[in-house]
């Protein structure tokens, strides 16, 4: 029955529940909900544990949320319309949500998906059932008669003249499938609102049966056999590797993976279209097709677009085969590749799409597992002493040009302070390259940098931070105070500037890290060379250098996942409480040192005070 849907018990309290279309959640849309914006669905309590009056509230909130929830769905489409009209969607998005959905789906298609419905209401009248057990005759009848108009309103009329609500759970139910936008008019959409409406029909009537008589009964031969413990069919058979590309970036747009997750994206795309072909059915790809991809994968060239630019990946790779010294791709690439096929599977199998992820198995993740040896290390005692003693801090030329030949210039800029804020504040590239001096603060009276994706700039888009963990404010490290870096940010105060380094150049996306890490390399050939050695550290070895330190001085893995912003592994006991004072984190950080590494240079020496010694008697002396 139409109640019985939004309908939510916890304890003995029942409670109002309806999720959001999958448009709405893709978009973000929020609602007010007593107070509070809610994204995902509409729950609040109905305070009350009288299942009778539940429904009766459940009935009035359900014609009232889908009303609202229609209206949004309107607005959003409206909108999306006029993006549409203004240019304003990429080439790649400008089709309305419903133009990529399929107007045809294969019987089988539509059976499992009105066979995975039916099961779903079979599960929550078995709920109803096992409530029932020792109600009073009078509380049954009162239920009874209200399946009985339930069940009258699905078997009367033609599907035009059924209850609207029918429509609206029909596409909920569709939503879980990303059919949501199913043309109304669509055969399509016909076939499976017939048989949705049967699944009500035949659930209703066991129901009935069930709580008039006790005992179970089947109705509608098409449903014979199947009930609330039948294993949940493939709702996917048909889904396409298309349908899942184009999905699946859907889905990370609306997430706001980074620009360089989405560029990263493009060539699996196409090497997936390209082997499996667009409109081969998911249910159809095996284990054994998955490897014969990732064999496919591995003789794929490097730099494979600007190489042959007019070629299919096959043809690629075979001309590449004839080369006497064919360049492939590194496994570093590869382990990407085969993590983000992994991922597109696991959506997938959240769209129940398909039951398994053929490309998890251990016969090809065994293939791309990364060698310890080759993962990025700590910066040794040696390697910092070099790296800190290079004439960049020691006295250069200047720290554009010139930075690796000896001068009289220690220039106090981006250059300067971005790597001694990766190894004492263990920030990332990016995060210490995009600061702003409105990011430094102060807070309970202790320094502090914030780390955010905000801007006092409204023309400023190009802030960014790796998760929500990474988005917060951290106590600045005392050796950084010590080496003048809040005098640096007052100098930036007076000239007026917002960002914090305005020298350092960004790449087309807005991302500083690209230029700067591509800068620290050449920075790091040219010290080192410069002493007769090699290294093979990266900027980001700064990173694992704070987290060894921090293990070193014993301030504990949370301290330590805190000051560096890394996602906390472990119980849900971590979830509560405050955290920690930023009084502790202040002490804590300070724990972290880099013994053997000098930076005596680097930290100013106070003037000194000279003091006029009087002889005993005179009126100054003390």
């Amino acid at each position: 029955m139409p109640a019985k849907e939004h309908l939510w018990r916890r304890g003995s309290t029942y409670y109002f529940r309806m999720r959001f279309p999958r448009d709405l959640l893709r978009a973000g849309v929020a609602v007010m909900v007593n107070g509070k914006p809610q994204k995902h669905e509409v729950k609040f309590s109905l305070n009350t544990s009288d299942y009778r009056e539940a429904v009766g509230l459940v009935a009035t909130h359900s014609a009232i949320w889908t009303d609202e929830l229609a209206k949004r769905r309107r607005e959003l489409n409206d909108k999306k319309r006029l993006d549409h009209q203004n240019g304003l969607i990429a080439t790649s998005c400008k089709s309305s949500p419903a133009a990529e959905v399929p107007d045809v789906l294969s019987d089988e298609r539509i059976r499992a998906i009105v066979i995975s419905a039916f099961i779903s209401s079979q599960q929550y009248s078995a709920k109803i059932i096992d409530g029932s057990r020792g109600e009073e005759k009078e509380d049954r009848f009162d239920r009874l008669a209200d399946l009985s108009r339930a069940l009258v309103a699905y078997q009367g009329g033609d599907e035009k003249t059924l209850p609207a609500d029918l429509h609206s759970s029909l596409r909920r139910h569709l939503s879980l499938y990303g059919l949501e936008n199913l043309p109304e008019e669509s055969d399509a959409f016909q076939s499976l609102l017939r048989g949705y409406r049967a699944a009500l029909i035949e659930d209703t009537n066991r129901l009935m049966h069930y709580l008039d008589s006790g005992s179970p009964a089947e109705f509608d031969s098409q449903f014979r056999g199947i009930h609330a413990a039948s294993p949940m069919p493939d709702t996917g058979a048909g889904a396409t590797v298309d349908e899942l590309l184009k999905d699946f970036d859907k889905d990370q747009h609306n997430r706001g993976v980074s620009e360089s997750t989405h560029k990263a994206n493009v060539p699996v795309f196409r090497a997936l279209r390209e082997f499996f072909g667009p409109h081969t059915p998911l249910s159809k790809i095996t284990q054994k097709e998955m490897r014969d991809f990732f064999d496919f994968v591995d003789k794929i060239p490097v730099n494979c677009q600007q190489r042959y630019p007019k070629k299919k990946l096959a043809e690629a790779i075979t001309l590449e085969a004839e080369s006497p010294s064919p360049q492939l791709l590194a496994p570093k690439t590869l382990k990407m590749y085969h993590g983000r096929v992994v991922t597109m599977w696991r959506h997938a199998m959240d769209l129940e799409w398909v039951k398994n992820n053929p490309a998890s198995i251990r016969l090809i993740a065994s293939r791309y597992v990364v060698e310890e040896k080759s993962k990025r290390q700590s910066f040794t005692i040696e390697e910092l002493n070099t790296i800190f003693h290079a004439p960049l801090y020691t006295g250069c030329e200047g720290d554009l040009d010139g930075w690796n030949k000896p001068g009289a210039n220690v220039l106090k800029r981006g250059r300067f302070w971005v790597p001694l804020l990766a190894l004492f504040q263990g920030f990332r590239c990016n995060e210490a390259c995009q600061l702003e001096i409105a990011d430094i603060g102060e807070k309970e009276g202790i320094p502090i940098i914030n780390i955010t994706d905000e801007s006092d700039d409204e023309e400023t888009d190009h802030k960014r931070v790796k998760n929500s963990t990474s988005r917060t404010h951290v106590p600045i490290h005392p050796t950084i105070l010590k080496m003048g870096f809040l005098d640096f940010v007052n100098q930036r105060k007076t000239a007026g500037v917002g960002s914090l380094f305005p020298e350092l150049p960004r790449d087309k996306s807005g991302v500083y890290s690209s230029t700067f890490s591509k800068w620290f390399g050449r920075f790091l050939d040219k010290t080192f060379e410069a002493k007769g050695t090699k290294t093979k550290s990266t900027f980001h070895c700064f990173r694992h250098t704070f987290r060894d330190a921090a293990l070193i001085a014993d301030i504990g893995s949370e301290a330590a996942d805190r000051l560096g912003r890394w996602k906390t592994v472990g119980g849900t006991g971590r979830l509560y409480g405050n955290g920690f004072p930023l009084s502790v984190l202040r002490d804590k950080l300070a724990l972290i040192e880099f013994a053997g590494v000098d930076f005596s240079h680097l930290i100013p020496t106070p003037p000194r005070v000279r003091n006029t010694v009087y002889p005993e008697g005179h009126p100054k002396h003390i």
